[in-house]
C-alpha cells in the first residue's frame, strides 16, 4: 500500500522526535530541518522549527539557535509556539552574555501580554526581575563594601544555579567567592555549590574527558575532608 504524504510526514517527524529524545541532537536537527524543507505547510512544521532552535541551544550554538527561532517567527507568525521561540531568543542572548538584548526580547513578550495572562510572558517577566536583581548585587560588589560583597557574589551564583539552571555560569560565580573572598564564611559553601553544579551537569551530560562526576567528586571530597561528619550523608556516598 503506497504511503500517503501525511503518513510520510508523520514518520519523518516521529523519527526526528525519537532522535531528540535519545539526545542525538545533531541527527535530530538534520531530520527536523529535512521535515521543514519537505513539508513546510505541515501542522508540525512550526513545532519542528522551534525544536531546531532548542537543539542548537542545547548544543551551545546560540547564534544558530537565534536564527532558527527567528525563522519560525518569520515563517509561522500565527503559530502557537511563537512565544516560546521569542523566549528562546532571549535565553540565547543571555547565554551569549548579551544581557541588554535578552531583556529587550523578554520585554517584547511582556508587552504582548501586559496582564501577564500567559505562562511564557510570566516567565519572561521573572527573567527580567531576576536579571535586575543580579545587577543590584553587581552594584554591591562594585561599591567596595567588603562586609557584604561576598554575600552578593554568592547570591549571583545561587541565581544562576537555581533560577536559570545555568550551571557553567554558576560555577564561575561561586568560584569568584572562593577566589576573591577566601576568608569569608561563604567560601566553603561556595565550594560545595560548585560540586552541586557539576553534580547537576552530570545528570544531563555524557561523560567525556574529566567527567562531571569526577569534578563533582573532587569538590565533595574537598568538603568532606574538612568536615568529616558530612560524609555520613547518603546522597554523597561517592
Amino acid at each position: 500500500v503506497p504511503v500517503t504524504t501525511q503518513e510520510a510526514a508523520d514518520m519523518l517527524y516521529l523519527k526526528a522526535t525519537n532522535l531528540q529524545n535519545s539526545e542525538e541532537y545533531d541527527k535530530a536537527t538534520d531530520e527536523f530541518e529535512a521535515f521543514v524543507g519537505r513539508y513546510p505547510n505541515s501542522n508540525n512544521a512550526d513545532n519542528a522549527q522551534v525544536e531546531i532552535g532548542n537543539n542548537y541551544r542545547i548544543q551551545g550554538d546560540y547564534n544558530k539557535a537565534i536564527s532558527a527561532y527567528e525563522m519560525l517567527l518569520e515563517k509561522y507568525p500565527q503559530s502557537d509556539v511563537t512565544d516560546k521561540a521569542l523566549l528562546g531568543i532571549g535565553d540565547s542572548y543571555l547565554d551569549l552574555g548579551e544581557r541588554a538584548k535578552a531583556i529587550d526580547t523578554y520585554q517584547k513578550l511582556v508587552d504582548k501580554y501586559p496582564y501577564l495572562n500567559n505562562e511564557v510572558a510570566g516567565e519572561a517577566q521573572n527573567r527580567i526581575d531576576t536579571l535586575k536583581e543580579i545587577e543590584k548585587y553587581e552594584e554591591v560588589i562594585e561599591s567596595g563594601d567588603q562586609d557584604i560583597q561576598d554575600n552578593a557574589q554568592y547570591q549571583i551564583g545561587t541565581i544562576y544555579f537555581s533560577v536559570f539552571n545555568d550551571y557553567d555560569k554558576a560555577i564561575g560565580e561561586f568560584n569568584k567567592v572562593v577566589e576573591n573572598y577566601p576568608q569569608s564564611e561563604l567560601a566553603d559553601d561556595a565550594m560545595w555549590m560548585v560540586g552541586e553544579c557539576y553534580w547537576a551537569k552530570a545528570a544531563y551530560a555524557p561523560p567525556r574527558g574529566e567527567t562531571d562526576e569526577q569534578q563533582a567528586f573532587a569538590r565533595v571530597q574537598y568538603i568532606t575532608d574538612r568536615y568529616p561528619q558530612l560524609a555520613e550523608l547518603d546522597r554523597y556516598d561517592t
